[in-house]
């Protein structure tokens, strides 16, 4: 979907915060 694909190069920051978000939780969550 176009429209999808332009919103996320839109707001690619707002994706790589929430990837690194995600990351730490899974991080936490595994004991690292």
């Amino acid at each position: 979907n176009k429209r999808v694909f332009n919103y996320f190069m839109n707001n690619r920051s707002l994706v790589v915060v929430t990837t690194t978000i995600i990351t730490d939780i899974t991080h936490v969550g595994a004991g690292c």
